[in-house]
């Protein structure tokens, strides 16, 4: 023993100037885990993030130093060999080399992160999980480096032999990927995407280099057949090559809770297909092109408290004579069906996140396929089925404080404290340091090193109890989050900037955040849970790939009763401030609305501010985007309620302030037509008319229309051929006496006719100038859409233009019988068939 220790103390002695820029290295990146920069010091933070890039790299590169120096001291190979100069056995040199390994490489590693994580906070359970991570973080580099050294007789062998072995390893690591894509693309994704397995195939990985490479050094150390060493080492490297792409346990994957029953009867939950499906063109890897088809799906019997998240689809066609088709997984799983503002607010004890969206369901990718195969089965009917795997999540008050600098939040190894707070013109921006575990044992880690959803990760909101008001942060504030690589970083330590405030682009409002509102608010995070997996089938009958599918409509829900409204009272002689303040106020209440309704009362609410305060009332509407573009889920009705206050409002004496405000809201086009203004507002109009824009509400173009001017003709005929709503803007400018109109439909209809929705609105109207070829495109439609407007909007044509008559079978069946020998007659501007 007292040569073993002897030899190394030796060792020690030799490497001491490396030795203490290793340990300073490790002060430096435990130091750097606990570092608390605010948000607001840009340049703090940037020398940071540089400093923990850096200090991991400088670590690998100083182990693949130290250690073969180590090794190299006494070579197990050439003509310096040990056995050949110094009398030392076997077995002590490995126990001594061994010892040092141990004693200073990583037992100063497992200390050093031990204190700075205590003093970080974490729980003795999180730092029980945290030693044996770093010592997987270590370990095996230091297996890989000794094995490189003790297969060379030198340093200068070993650093060739070491780029050569990297540049091996990353080449099959590269080989192996792109094999994995090429044969199965989106099992390779799949892997990709699934944190918990990869962070399982990873410990096994690490695991057996530790094993496998050990045993290989000890081989060498007690045998010197430096051969047989090489080519075990050569199939140990394989091993873990394998491992880490192949390995399928996944024993690391998140526990669910445990019960005796799941949290809602999934008897009752199902899952079905509305709307058309969609293809989108995409290259596979063996550049073969296929076809990706996706859709809308639809939930029910599912606890709006929940969300849903995807696992896996796995997709099944098969034609009417029970043949298969190859339908492949779709590479990524985009399926989301949220009921987010629901599971807000049942989280938050029914008090109701005010700007959060409504519930809503959002498209899949069901399966790929080759192109080739898509066009020989596109018009046959197939039956669809595919088994989904689900996530069924559930927001939780992970944290809750006061909103005042300085207010902590310490539960477990979970730290939370405002670091400041910056009142803004209409809200308030709260600095928050943020410190929690990454652990990579822990079944409970969530953090993945690739950037996810918002959906998987907390979302903070500002809790008014005493006001029963909710307000989530902004947008963008922590949408898409990451954690570190995998094997790095036991400790996250964020400084994170919140934003809560309106948003008029989104048309998300909310209360004033004054300083009475903030001092009676809360701050909670809420972080989502994972309460249950289960599969669901999807199954559709008579599915066409070219869109025409089995599915049903969308369900038409109507708009629900609305509930009895908070006491809003606006002052007698009330400032603007007031007026503005109790306009939002109002405006709260719509937030939820679809759409308006004859009933609701806000609409006379916003009517009171009177005739006077009609300025303020412009000042909101021009803040928000337009009814008819307004985000989908949330504040769809808001601008409805805002557009008939202001037409009630309006007054011809108020003619000058809405002309003003005609640029910033095109909207208020309507009043302009409704009262009369368009004379004087003609240059704002010809203005806005001129400009590259292609959505230009329809009041917009019936108030240019409405100047009866040849002078505006040729602007309206550029911005029927360019527009997104031709139809109807067809409808107004063909009233306009001496336009010319042949040549703008033939223009509009070349640029429409290879676009889905642009065909479909204008096929009618280019029938009707003489364009057989939209004949042909209309029963095209008809053919291959499932949408309910367009085929109302094909079959119109059709049954109009031509004489077919029938449902859908028997027109498309008068086509197809007659479709040479249709000509168009231009006095009665209709399809007839030639003798």
């Amino acid at each position: 023993m007292r040569l073993i220790t002897h030899l190394v103390k030796t060792d020690i002695r030799r490497l001491r100037a490396l030795l203490l820029v290793w340990l300073a290295l490790l002060a430096l990146r435990g130091a750097l885990l606990g570092a608390d920069i605010s948000p607001a010091d840009h340049a703090s933070r940037a020398l940071l993030g540089t400093l923990g890039n850096l200090a991991p790299k400088l670590e690998f590169i100083l182990l693949f130093v130290i250690v073969p120096l180590l090794v190299l001291g006494d070579p197990l190979v050439g003509t310096t060999a040990f056995w050949l100069t110094r009398p030392i056995s076997r077995q002590a040199l490995l126990q001594s080399k061994t010892l040092f390994v141990g004693a200073v490489l990583i037992l100063p590693a497992v200390l050093v992160n031990m204190i700075f994580l205590m003093a970080n906070g974490l729980t003795l359970r999180d730092l029980a999980l945290a030693v044996p991570e770093t010592v997987m973080a270590q370990v095996p580099l230091i297996v890989v480096a000794a094995l490189l050294a003790a297969v060379t007789p030198g340093f200068g062998r070993y650093a060739i032999v070491g780029v050569a072995f990297a540049i091996a390893f990353e080449g099959s690591e590269m080989a192996v990927q792109w094999a994995r894509s090429y044969v199965d693309s989106a099992s390779a994704m799949r892997r990709q995407l699934d944190f918990s397995l990869a962070r399982s195939s990873f410990v096994a990985a690490s695991l057996w280099i530790l094993f496998a490479g050990g045993m290989v050094v000890a081989h060498q150390y007690f045998t010197r057949k430096t051969a047989r060493s090489i080519g075990a080492a050569a199939l140990a490297a394989a091993a873990a090559l394998a491992a880490q792409h192949l390995w399928a346990w996944d024993f690391l994957a998140p526990r669910l809770p445990e019960s005796a029953a799941p949290p809602f009867d999934l008897s009752k939950v199902k899952i079905e297909m509305h709307g058309s499906i969609n293809t989108n063109e995409e290259m596979a890897a063996r550049g073969v092109p296929q076809k990706e088809l996706w859709s809308t799906i639809d939930e029910e019997g599912v606890p709006t408290s929940y969300l849903l998240l995807p696992k896996r689809v796995q997709p099944h066609l098969q034609l009417a004579n029970g043949m298969a088709l190859a339908a492949l997984e779709p590479r990524e799983n985009q399926l989301v069906i949220q009921t987010h503002s629901n599971a807000l607010d049942s989280a938050l004890g029914g008090i109701p996140v005010i700007n959060a969206g409504d519930a809503q369901t959002a498209v899949t990718t069901l399966f790929t396929m080759s192109a080739d195969t898509y066009h020989q089965y596109r018009d046959q009917p197939l039956s669809f089925w595919a088994d989904i795997d689900f996530e069924a999540v559930k927001f939780a008050v992970a944290a809750q404080m006061p909103v005042a600098k300085g207010a902590r939040f310490d539960h477990g190894s979970l730290h939370i404290v405002i670091t400041g707070i910056l009142r803004q013109s209409d809200g308030v921006d709260i600095l928050l340091g943020e410190r929690e575990p990454n652990l990579l044992l822990d079944r409970a880690n969530r953090f993945s090193p690739m950037a996810q959803p918002a959906d998987y990760w907390p979302v903070y909101v500002l809790r008014n109890r005493k006001r029963h008001e909710a307000v989530i942060q902004n947008r963008g504030d922590g949408s898409w989050r990451s954690g570190p690589p995998l094997g790095e970083e036991p400790l996250v330590s964020r400084a994170v900037r919140l934003s809560f405030g309106p948003e008029p682009m989104f048309n998300r409002l909310v209360p004033t955040l004054n300083d009475e509102w903030l001092a009676e608010a809360e701050l909670v995070r809420l972080d989502p849970v994972p309460a249950l997996e289960f599969r669901k089938r999807l199954a559709v009958e008579d599915l066409k790939l070219n869109g025409k599918s089995g599915s049903r409509e969308p369900r038409d829900e109507p708009e629900p009763k609305q509930g009895p409204l908070p006491e809003i009272n606006l002052p007698p002689n009330a400032s603007k401030t007031e007026v503005k303040e109790y306009i939002n106020a109002v405006l709260l209440t719509t937030l939820r609305r679809k759409k308006l309704q004859e009933d609701d009362p806000q609409v006379g609410m916003l009517v009171k501010v009177g005739a006077q305060n009609l300025g303020a009332l412009l000042e909101v509407r021009s803040g928000l985007k337009s009814s008819s573009n307004v985000e989908w889920g949330s504040g769809r009705a808001t601008a409805e309620y805002l557009d008939a206050a202001i037409k009630q409002l309006a007054r011809p004496e108020d003619k000058d302030l809405i002309i003003r405000a005609l640029p910033f809201d095109d909207e208020l086009a309507e009043i302009v037509v409704e009262k009369g203004f368009q004379t004087d507002a003609r240059e704002v109009l010809m203005t806005g008319l001129s400009h590259e824009r292609d959505s230009l509400p329809i009041g917009w173009i019936k108030a240019v229309a409405a100047l009866q001017d040849p002078a505006t003709y040729p602007e309206l005929r550029s911005y029927f051929i360019r527009c997104s709503n031709r139809k109807s803007t067809f409808a107004v400018i063909r009233m306009l006496p001496g336009f010319e109109l042949s040549d703008a439909v033939a223009e509009a209809w070349k640029k429409a006719k290879y676009e889905d929705w642009g065909a479909t609105y204008l096929c009618g109207i280019a029938a009707e100038y003489g364009h057989a070829d939209a004949l042909e495109k209309a029963a095209d439609i008809l053919r291959t859409t499932n949408r309910k407007d367009y085929l109302e909007e094909t079959r119109e044509v059709l049954k109009k233009l031509t004489p077919g008559s029938g449902d859908d079978s028997a027109l498309l069946a008068w086509f197809d019988a007659n479709r040479d020998k249709v000509v168009f007659d231009p006095q009665s501007r209709k399809y007839i068939v030639k003798p």
